[in-house]
């Protein structure tokens, strides 16, 4: 995996961890997994962690999940249930827009834009995938004050806020559907294990540590979040969730 360099300081994850943030995993498809459907693509799917909840939206008549990562695609490729809906691609996005032109009714992708040097590139190669009036859903990391060493050494060029996405989306064709901040306690979080305490991600005793954590708090917390931020909006949060609209 040290030779992928698009799975660049990722952790070297055994087969059950890719199960081990169900409610984590449930809290990131449910922001907007109500706008899918018709012919569905998933850019950058990774180990199919939130692809294998999309197989089961029955508004959602085909998927394209693409993953440019061997080392993840393999994972992929092994979690995803068999279905005839559903294709697996090793690719980046701009290797899908000559094949599926206009193709698509939604496009989306979770933590995956921020790995992107030219994001207006890569979101004007989803644009061109899309069909007219279709959908494109971007989850990101928020706050650009949160960029830490843990986000360079695992390549994220930037984190987002909704002045850098109305800027950024701007220089598109796109139109700003709604843009929400998600998960304050994980924003509270981030700040005080990664800002403050400095988390040094890649030792090996810090990874196991740090995966502790994140199964305690998709567990116990997430649920709690999930509760709460769908009565309340929250001013700001560890993600932004945007829907975006072809014209």
């Amino acid at each position: 995996m040290s030779q992928d360099k698009f799975a660049l300081g990722m952790v070297e994850y055994k087969e059950e961890d890719f199960n081990s943030t169900p409610d984590l995993d449930s809290y990131q498809y449910s922001l907007f997994g109500k706008y899918l459907t018709g012919k569905a693509l998933e850019l950058g799917a990774g180990a199919g962690r939130i692809s294998k909840l999309v197989v089961g939206n029955l508004n959602v008549s085909e998927i394209v999940l693409s993953e440019p990562s061997a080392y993840f695609f393999d994972h992929l490729v092994k979690q995803v249930p068999k279905s005839s809906k559903l294709k697996c691609i090793q690719g980046q996005s701009g290797e899908l827009v000559g094949k599926y032109s206009n193709y698509f009714d939604c496009v989306y992708s979770v933590d995956v834009m921020e790995h992107i040097e030219n994001d207006k590139r890569f979101l004007n190669e989803c644009y061109e995938m899309l069909k007219s009036g279709g959908l494109c859903i971007v989850l990101v990391p928020a706050v650009q004050f949160l960029y830490s060493n843990l986000d360079k050494s695992i390549g994220h060029y930037r984190r987002y806020d909704k002045s850098l996405v109305k800027k950024t989306i701007a220089e598109t064709p796109f139109i700003i559907e709604s843009m929400s901040y998600n998960n304050f306690v994980g924003f509270l979080a981030s700040l005080w294990f990664i800002k403050i305490k400095k988390l040094d991600y890649q030792s090996p005793s810090n990874k196991k540590q740090f995966m502790f954590l994140a199964r305690v708090y998709s567990r116990y917390v997430i649920p709690i979040v999930q509760f709460v931020e769908r009565v309340v909006p929250v001013p700001i949060g560890l993600n932004l969730t945007i829907i975006l609209r072809k014209k």
